[in-house]
């Protein structure tokens, strides 16, 4: 059996951070991404603010609208 490498979170990152990610639209996957984003803190990173802007990921409605949904 092969060995597994051990989790490298910042290879992880690095690799994705050209990729574009577009999580599954349904309600019940939009709420468990809200959820998982406020229990991370998440931020929008971005060149000029490299410290990281807060977003409301409070609500999977405000998820729905950035992507689309009604």
């Amino acid at each position: 059996m092969p060995e597994v490498a051990p989790l490298d979170p910042e290879r992880l990152v690095r690799v994705l951070a050209d990729a574009d990610i577009t999580p599954d639209q349904s309600r019940d996957n939009l709420e468990r991404l809200s959820a998982a984003l406020r229990e991370l803190a998440a931020k929008v990173y971005t060149e000029s603010v490299p410290e990281g802007l807060s977003f409301d990921a409070a609500r999977a409605r405000w998820l729905a609208r950035r992507c689309g949904i009604s």
